[in-house]
């Protein structure tokens, strides 16, 4: 939290009021708030410890934090205690009320700790957060209002009033929320209204929660309800009626029609099985079977035309819910009659289009013709049509092709229907034809036209709903998509509303439906325009006017208009006694709505209290007397006609009479003489009968009278069945002339029957949770009697919830309906008894009951629910795995699955509860699971969520708390407060090393400690305050003799048994510098070869130092002395840090042979501390002079000239060759060999004094010119040479007898070997080693005698590669001589060519090395390996340049330069 400085000075002053300290056994507790800026002040220490602020300096002060950071600093100057590092208290103590920084104030000299507590006051600095950003609650749509649903709490780092205090619910239409109180506040969600998934499937929720700081902060989380679906809403068919036809040769298997019922639930609810209902005859189960799954109806058995020409299918959709509900169709099939034994055609080949371009000859179309018969009655022959384009070919019997016989044209005739006529020979025989219709390729050009240009639709008033009226039909001479058509009415205005709501069409079949019920006396007729259009490209469409003409029905009842009803329904008249016969009583007038033959009226006496008393006009309505009134006669007369059904209508000779039912045998009916107009007496003259027809003769006539009469009991349930209308069909004869009158007798209903119901008993199975106003349709009352006698009216006896309503089926029938008037509830009442009430509307009603049986099915619709809300138990923390805890028990008053409960831990159980207990799903029992620790949890709450076996589960909730309790299982529990990293090794007794605190957390006893070290270290244990230790010094230290001690704390607390821990610190003993450096060895002699590379490595010399740090860090150096009046520093170096002797020169054995210096070592000490020692360097002798001859001098050129008499005796000394060498010892021995000779068993040479003597006499044949090349060598390693020619000139005797130094030898063929030896040598030498000559002569001597030298060394190496040898004996043989025979051992070395580059062993090396490395600390690495020596050999090794690295190089004794790696910066 961030502070102004106005801020900061209100804070100051706003925590003054209740910053406090207390000293209670040396203790200071503060109180501040978290956020506080960093130097914010917190206490005066020095103050309120009563201590100057010098001592805190003085007495080294410092504070103590144990193992947190630590969060306050003191100011040793002015004794203040402040802020030094943001404090934020839910870091530092998370959800604990209280949070306190417990902290050591140390004092040294004496050591003191004081106990410092400083209280963390919160501040309401964190947002109430929710776990997720979104929760997920899944809602049955069945739910009740009031329902609750918890959900998971938000969590505030905050606490007290800063924590959160309230939630809020964003309004909603479906949810409120309350909030449970306990250890915490819970948000429930409650619903409010019913939800319904099929209009609204989620709903999302916004939940606040709100802190109670100031300003008040809040968080947001997301609450996305699904509502889960239930099955409330059963399938509905797209049709109530289906019409099929199908042929009785249909197969097995064969598609009748794919229904489609749809269900609007989800999922099960929503998955609908088909089936044929038990209402369909058992002989259409028998025919027919539907898939369960797709609606499909298939014929299943053999249909037979003869046996039954129509089935009436039942069709039942059941959805899959728990409590199926379902839905009903009937589909009529029509079975069409075929013959039943035809040939038989198979098509086995048809192209179903063939384009008009196709050639003559192209084949159409292939088939078979067979016939099942035997003998002639299986001959079969085939014909078709000779005025089509096609024609027969039959090249194999019983199979024909029909071929393309003259040229199409698909403009002429699109398609061809070609009718294959295949005749059996039997007798009779019989003929079947097979229909292949052959396409032509077409394109849209032509519209579709309408069979007739006006159509005209009769359509009865008072029709049912959606009942086809009318069907227009058009063509399309074009084929495919261009003959597809669609039919549509167009919009227009009928009486001020939309075509749309009178009438409808069948898209595909052009069907007309009425959308609503006519009424001839409101609506005479109407005109509609009808368009059809075909799908081709582009489309084409026509229209068609169609005249619907509404027909009247006599639908209205004649109504009584003279006289009026005065007391009920009757009329009340009065006539005098004495009124004469045919005196008008009075006249009955009524009226009807029809029209024509509907609305005429007649008027007959039904019933009187005497018959032969009053007569009525049957036209007028005027009532007569018929005879005086008597006194026997009733003073009052009741009269009952019946105007409104009875009728006679004459049309075109017919006669039609009306009479009620059950009339007494020989009732009138009617006057038939008078209505013909026929004298009475012509009857018999003309011998009138009457013809009754196919049924039995029910009247008679008199023929006396000419009236018509009751013959039989006529009962019109009898003779007519339920029909509406009931007539008797007659014909009266006459004869002579003979004339034949249709007459009809309507028999009218008489309410002579009572309402029955199909059972007794009707049974209903409706859920609990059906929704008020939900319908349950019963079957109907049966009534024999028809019109107003039959069922008219439906009653209910009062119950609490149901109520009944009556539905009209086909606008006729009534059918009773049960609607729920009021929720029900299996758990309070599992059935309900009713009393349902047939009544007809004849005079007297007639009334039939039926009980209705409700069973109330289950429904999941009660929360499971434990005993308790809450439950506490208390289990120690050693409980063992399994333990039982508690065992719960829920109920749910729900039956069956519904009623199953199942246990579980939820998700708002307290963190780690689902890890250390589980509850077993069936019995509730709660079992420890995890290991319980009391220390880190002391308290679980457990919610545990009981949910049904439902598919739409409801859960239930309840809370066990489970209180552990502690057992000593915690040994005690030291923490390190400080320690010092190095103690010095001078430090006085008393000093304090470490500070360190020790708690148990386990409670009691059990959490008291004591703590010890080893009584044989220098250490001791000091506590002056609870729980808090020091460790102190109480010997003298030597860092030398001890350099680190691992002191082992061990604590013990008082727990039975008591545990115990053991921490092992080690304090380091810091050095001082009270040891000088110490060299290895007293002198050092180092031995160095001359010629040594300058800045070689000779030497190395070591010095140790017992301390450590810088106290030990060396530092090596010459001291200054002079070397041959030159400073030393010229001679040589030192590295001042490893000790090795670097030459600053290259010596020379010759010029200087031994010198000493005085080496230096001193460490890097306060103060430092140094030794001398001395070094004497021996320079080594090296091979590195030549011999150089001294005698004989050379007079011309590189040649010596001497004599000799030919005379001389073998052994003769001719000469004597004399050499010195520089070098000294072994390098300065010489020996001489006669390299050449003119004649080599002549001379001969010591090899240590150089003299040459004869070997043998000088004959006549030796040549008198001798040339003698002698080498002198020295001893050393590799070994240097010189030579010197001596030409000797043999003098005496006849000279013409000797041949010339030039001229053939003693032994021809050993000259001619020699010479050609040296030719190829010469050769050799100058054309390829030139070059190579001339640099390794610079580099060697640039002398004329080393070149010399470097020739005659190489004309051996030449003849020693020659010979595969690299050192040659020549042991020269003399064909005579005076001497015994001298062996001469030849020496040849092989000087090193630079041929070969320095290579490491590996092409990488790897290092790993500590990041903590330091500077100049080295690394030795492998040599570099090169075959050759000397300064061919590896010589110097360079680094690329790095930015941490640097490379020295070391003088290893005896192997040469080794790279050493040295840190030059901080790795990192």
């Amino acid at each position: 939290m961030r502070y102004n400085i106005y801020s900061l000075l209100k804070c100051q002053l706003l925590y003054c009021a209740f910053s406090s300290w207390n000293l209670v056994l040396g203790q200071i507790r503060y109180s501040i708030p978290e956020e506080l800026q960093l130097g914010a002040f917190v206490g005066n220490i020095a103050e309120d410890l009563g201590l100057d602020v010098k001592q805190l300096s003085t007495r080294s002060f410092r504070l103590v934090s144990g193992p947190r950071k630590q969060y306050v600093e003191i100011n040793l100057d002015t004794g203040i205690l402040f802020v030094k590092d943001k404090i934020d208290r839910e870091e530092i103590c998370g959800r604990s009320l209280s949070c306190v920084l417990s902290l050591g104030g140390l004092l040294e000299n004496p050591l003191k700790l004081y106990k410092v507590t400083v209280e963390i006051l919160d501040v309401n600095d964190n947002d109430p957060t929710f776990p997720k950003r979104q929760f997920h609650l899944q809602i049955s749509e069945r739910s009740k209002a009031g329902m609750r649903f918890p959900l998971e709490s938000a969590h505030d780092l905050d606490i007290g009033n800063n924590s959160v205090q309230k939630y809020e619910l964003l309004p909603n239409d479906y949810f409120v929320l309350d909030v449970r109180t306990g250890e915490g506040k819970m948000p429930v969600l409650v619903l409010k209204s019913s939800l319904d998934r099929e209009t609204e499937s989620s709903h999302s929720l916004t939940l606040i929660a709100k802190d109670g700081g100031i300003p008040v902060r809040s968080g947001t989380v997301e609450i996305i309800i699904i509502v889960k679906d239930t099955n409330d809403n059963a399938p509905v068919f797209f049709q109530k009626d289906y019409r099929v036809s199908l042929l009785e040769t249909a197969p097995t298997g064969t598609q009748v029609i794919i229904l489609n019922a749809t269900d609007s639930d989800d999922g099960l609810n929503g998955e609908i099985r088909y089936s044929l209902s038990s209402h369909t005859s058992a002989t259409a189960r028998e025919k027919f079977g539907v898939d369960a799954k797709t609606g499909k109806i298939h014929v299943k058995g053999r249909l037979d035309y003869e046996e039954s020409n129509t089935f009436e299918l039942i069709i039942q959709a059941i959805d899959g819910g728990s409590d199926p509900m379902s839905g009903h169709c009937v589909v009529s099939v029509n079975i069409i009659d075929v013959n039943d034994n035809p040939p038989d055609v198979t098509l086995t080949s048809l192209s179903r289009t063939i384009s008009e371009a196709a050639p003559v000859g192209s084949v159409v179309a292939l088939f078979s013709a067979a016939d099942k018969d035997s003998g002639r009655n299986g001959l079969v022959q085939c014909q078709i049509s000779n005025k089509l384009p096609f024609r027969l070919d039959s090249s194999l019997e019983n199979f024909y092709g029909i071929l393309v016989h003259q040229a199409l044209d698909r403009e002429n005739v699109s398609s061809y229907d070609i009718t294959i006529t295949c005749t059996d020979a039997g007798n009779p025989f019989l003929t079947s034809e097979k229909t292949v219709r052959v396409d032509v390729s077409d394109i849209n050009d032509n519209a579709p036209r309408f069979t007739q240009s006006l159509y005209t639709a009769h359509v009865k008033e008072n029709n049912v709903i959606g009942a086809s009226i009318f069907s227009i039909t058009a063509f399309d001479p074009d084929i495919g998509l261009n003959a597809q058509l669609t039919y549509s009415i167009l919009e227009t205005q009928v009486m001020n509303s939309s075509v749309s709501t009178y009438f409808s069409v069948n898209s595909e079949t052009g069907v007309i439906f009425a959308q609503r019920s006519f009424d001839y006396e409101k609506s005479k007729n109407f005109r509609i325009q009808a368009q059809v259009m075909d799908r081709g490209t582009p489309p084409l469409a026509s229209n068609v006017s169609v005249n619907i003409i509404v027909l009247d029905e006599n639908d209205n009842i004649p109504v009584i208009v003279q006289p009026l009803a005065q007391f009920g329904s009757a009329a009340v008249e009065t006539i005098s006694r004495f009124a004469e016969p045919g005196y008008l009583v009075a006249k009955v007038s009524a009226t009807d709505a029809d029209a024509g033959q509907n609305a005429r009226v007649s008027y007959a006496i039904f019933q009187a209290t005497l018959h032969n008393l009053f007569t009525i006009s049957p036209d007028t309505g005027e009532i007569w007397t018929i005879r005086r009134i008597t006194n026997n006669d009733a003073s009052e007369q009741r009269l009952l006609f019946y105007c409104v059904f009875s009728s006679r209508n004459l049309v075109f000779g017919q006669i039609r009479y009306s009479i009620p039912e059950g009339l007494q045998l020989g009732a009138f009916v009617g006057n038939i003489a008078e209505d013909l107009g026929l004298d009475i007496k012509q009857l018999s003259a003309r011998n009138f009968r009457i013809l009754p027809g196919p049924r039995k003769q029910y009247v008679d006539i008199g023929m006396d009278t000419g009236i018509l009469f009751v013959k039989e009991k006529i009962d019109r349930e009898e003779i007519c069945g339920p029909g509406l209308s009931c007539v008797l069909s007659m014909s009266g004869l006459l004869q002579n002339p003979l004339k034949l009158y249709p007459i009809e007798v309507e028999i009218l209903d008489v309410n002579d029957n009572t309402p029955s119901f199909p059972k007794r008993q009707f049974h209903l199975e409706i859920s609990e949770l059906s929704s008020t106003g939900t319908r349950f349709p019963l079957e109907s009352a049966h009534d024999a009697d028809v019109g107003t006698n039959s069922v008219q009216s439906y009653d209910l006896l009062s119950n609490n919830h149901f109520v009944l309503d009556v539905q009209l089926r086909d606008e006729v029938e009534k059918l009773p309906v049960l609607v729920l008037q009021s929720s029900l509830d299996r758990e309070k009442e599992s059935t309900h008894s009713l009393i349902l009430i047939a009544k007809d509307g004849g005079v007297p009603v007639r009334s039939g009951t039926v009980q209705v049986i409700i069973i109330v099915k289950d429904a999941n619709d009660n929360v499971p629910a434990c005993s308790q809300s809450v439950y506490r138990v208390s289990i120690l923390e050693n409980t063992t795995t399994g333990t039982q805890v508690i065992a719960l028990n829920a109920t749910d008053p729900d039956d069956g699955h519904n009623g199953e409960i199942t246990y579980s831990i939820s998700s708002r159980s307290t963190f780690g509860a689902r890890d250390l207990f589980s509850v077993d799903s069936k019995t509730g029992e709660i079992r420890v699971k995890g290991k319980l620790d009391y220390e880190e949890n002391k308290a679980f709450g457990i919610n545990v969520q009981v949910t049904d076996g439902a598919s739409d589960a409801m859960s239930g909730h309840c809370e066990v708390l489970v209180n552990i309790l502690d057992v000593n299982d915690n040994p005690p529990d030291m923490t390190l407060t400080s320690l010092s990293g190095a103690i010095s090794e001078d430090a006085p007794v008393g000093t304090v090393v470490a500070l360190f605190s020790a708690a148990d957390k386990d409670s009691g006893r059990n959490g008291q400690v004591q703590c010890h070290v080893s009584n044989k270290l220098p250490f001791r244990i000091d506590s002056s305050l609870k729980n808090y230790y020091g460790l102190l010094v109480q010997h003298p230290l030597d860092r030398e003799n001890c350099s680190n001690y691992d002191v082992t704390i061990t604590c013990t607390d008082a727990g039975h048994p008591p545990l115990t821990s053991r921490k092992i610190i080690r304090v380091e003993i810091s050095d001082i510098n009270d040891n000088p450096p110490r060299f290895s060895q007293h002198l050092y002699t180092a031995n160095v070869k001359e010629n040594n590379a300058i800045g070689a490595s000779i030497f190395s010399i070591t010095a140790f130092d017992p301390d450590v740090g810088l106290n030990t860090q060396l530092k090596y150096s010459i001291l200054e002395t002079r070397v041959l009046n030159a400073s030393v520093a010229t001679y040589i170096s030192i590295n001042s840090e490893t000790g090795v002797i670097y030459a600053q020169r290259s010596f020379d054995y010759e010029k200087l042979k031994n010198f000493q210096v005085q080496a230096q070592v001193m460490d890097s000490g306060t103060p430092p501390l140094a030794s001398n020692v001395s070094v004497n360097i021996i320079i080594l002798d090296q091979n590195d002079n030549a011999p150089v001859i001294v005698q004989p001098l050379a007079e011309f050129g590189s040649a010596a000239v001497e004599t000799i008499s030919r005379f001389a005796e073998p052994g003769y000394l001719v000469a004597k060759v004399s050499a010195t060498d520089a070098d000294a010892s072994q390098n300065a021995r010489l020996s001489y060999t006669i390299f050449q000779a003119t004649q080599h068993g002549l001379f001969t040479i010591s090899p240590d004094t150089g003299e040459i003597w004869t070997i043998r006499p000088i004959v006549n044949k030796d040549a008198s010119k001798q040339r003698l090349v002698i080498v002198v060598k020295d001893n050393g390693i590799p070994s240097l040479s010189a030579t010197v020619t001596i030409n000797l000139s043999v003098i005496g005797g006849d000279t013409d007898t000797f041949s010339s130094v030039s001229g053939s030898p003693e032994v021809p063929s050993f000259h001619q070997d020699l010479s050609l030896s040296l030719v190829i040598a010469l050769a050799v030498i100058s054309i390829i080693f030139l070059a190579i000559l001339i640099i390794l002569a610079v580099k060697v001597h640039k002398s004329r005698n080393a070149l010399v030298e470097v020739v005659v060394l190489l004309v051996h190496v030449l003849k020693t590669r020659r010979e595969n040898t690299p050192t040659l004996h020549h042991n020269p043989s003399y064909r005579s001589t005076p001497k015994p025979l001298k062996l001469c051992k030849v020496r040849v070395a092989i000087l090193d060519v630079n041929d070969n580059a320095p290579s490491f062993e590996e092409k990488e090396f790897r290092l790993e090395m500590s990041e903590r490395s330091r500077l100049e600390t080295r690394f030795i690495f492998e040599s570099a390996h090169d075959s050759e020596v000397g300064t061919n050999s590896v010589q110097t090794s360079r680094l690329h340049p790095t930015d941490y690295f640097i490379l020295d190089v070391q003088m290893r004794s005896g192997k040469g330069k080794l790279p050493v790696f040295g840190v030059a910066e901080f790795l990192g």
